[in-house]
């Protein structure tokens, strides 16, 4: 868990806003469908890869502050080190 309140709450919002996207983009993209209006493949995929990349940008920022915290010892802020680093944490 992380010990800074502040981080903490910003943190969560983060991750609140991903998931509220979430449940915006699909709530359009199926209501869409039903209404019988036709859907771009590459639409449809944008808006995944915006929610992905907001994702992994909560999880980047979380990882740094386990890191700032001494949670990780990753020399790096690369996320995918301080992923791999933080997989036995």
């Amino acid at each position: 868990m992380i010990a800074d309140d502040t981080v903490l709450h910003e943190i969560r919002e983060a991750w609140e806003f991903v998931r509220r996207a979430q449940n915006i983009v699909v709530g359009n993209l199926n209501a869409a469908t039903m209404a019988g209006r036709p859907q771009s493949a590459e639409f449809r995929s944008l808006c995944f890869n915006l929610l992905l990349a907001s994702a992994f940008s909560v999880l980047e920022d979380t990882l740094k502050q386990f890191r700032s915290e001494g949670r990780i010892s990753s020399k790096s802020t690369r996320l995918g080190d301080l992923s791999q680093e933080s997989r036995g944490t």
